[in-house]
């Protein structure tokens, strides 16, 4: 087990060097030595590879070779402004512990008894497990209409409507189960939320992961909760260290989670648009105003006062 880009003793998508690059440049390297872009090994071509696309956006190559098309060569987001327009924004940093959420690669079957591999999060703080609307589409399930509110962090709510049945199978043993999810346009955000050099944790060698990219990040469409989450956890527990995530034996194979001792820096940004303010005060002002009563002329003037002083109206009959 050589690496392809660094000669040393890993997987290339294990290679700190090869993930420090980006995206793009990963690509390009992976051309470079002849690898198949949807695995990263040698011998063959992605068309015929039998490795699940990527969890981005499944097109037929590695997620760590995936390339957001809405950002440009910068990294930063295009965006149109009006003339006249005053853009201004605050922006402030922090890092804060990096946390590993434990995540499962597993099977689920869609209508046509067709199997999808999708990476699910395992949740024992959740009393439902939850599909997304768009795997729910993807796998073309029969729903059932439902009335529920779920309650979340600081009391928020989210009204529920359907839910379906899904068939779950592990991917390196015979385990499957049936579980009933409610759903929801989106469970969560992109797992991890920066790639993880798993160089840095001592994880054995002769364990079988349950999600094997867990240091790549991508997204969740189903989460188990705990009306399964207990009945997959096995006996066996293996601690990597201090600072180090825990490594959980489960039906679906080796979970992983707790923090890293790498930070994870955060920007949180709040943008303000003001469009040609002046022009919109314009319109407001135009719009609140009242109607006045028209000038008249001298001339004008004058004869209604001619009218009036010379004017009698007959007395009525």
């Amino acid at each position: 087990m050589n690496c392809a880009f660094c000669k040393q003793n890993h997987y290339i998508r294990n290679c700190s060097e090869f993930l420090k690059l980006s995206p793009a440049e990963r690509h390009t390297n992976a051309k470079r030595l002849k690898l198949c872009v949807n695995c990263l090994r040698s011998g063959h071509v992605n068309t015929v590879c039998r490795l699940s696309n990527c969890r981005r956006c499944n097109g037929r190559h590695n997620t760590l070779l995936h390339i957001q098309r809405n950002e440009n060569e910068n990294g930063r987001r295009e965006t149109n402004t009006p003339e006249n327009s005053n853009v201004s924004f605050t922006c402030s940093n922090f890092s804060r512990e990096n946390v590993l959420l434990a995540t499962a690669l597993v099977q689920v079957t869609d209508k046509f008894n067709k199997s999808h591999t999708v990476r699910a999060l395992l949740d024992s703080g959740s009393q439902s497990s939850f599909i997304s609307s768009k795997l729910c589409d993807i796998l073309n399930l029969e729903t059932e209409s439902i009335d529920m509110v779920v309650v979340g962090i600081n009391s928020s709510k989210s009204q529920i409507k359907k839910k379906c049945e899904i068939s779950v199978e592990a991917l390196h043993s015979a385990y499957s189960v049936k579980l009933s999810c409610l759903i929801i346009n989106e469970i969560t955000g992109i797992q991890p939320t920066t790639v993880i050099d798993v160089n840095r944790l001592n994880i054995p060698k002769n364990i079988i992961l349950a999600d094997p990219e867990f240091y790549i990040p991508g997204p969740i469409e189903l989460l188990i909760g705990a009306n399964l989450f207990w009945k997959l956890m096995h006996v066996c527990q293996i601690r990597l260290g201090s600072d180090q995530p825990v490594l959980q034996k489960t039906s679906f194979g080796w979970i992983m989670s707790g923090n890293i001792a790498e930070k994870s820096n955060v920007s949180h940004c709040n943008l303000s648009l003001n469009c040609d303010i002046q022009n919109q005060l314009g319109k407001f002002w135009l719009l609140e105003e009242c109607a006045t009563k028209p000038a008249i002329s001298e001339e004008e003037t004058l004869c209604e006062q001619h009218f009036v002083e010379h004017t009698k109206r007959d007395a009525e009959t």
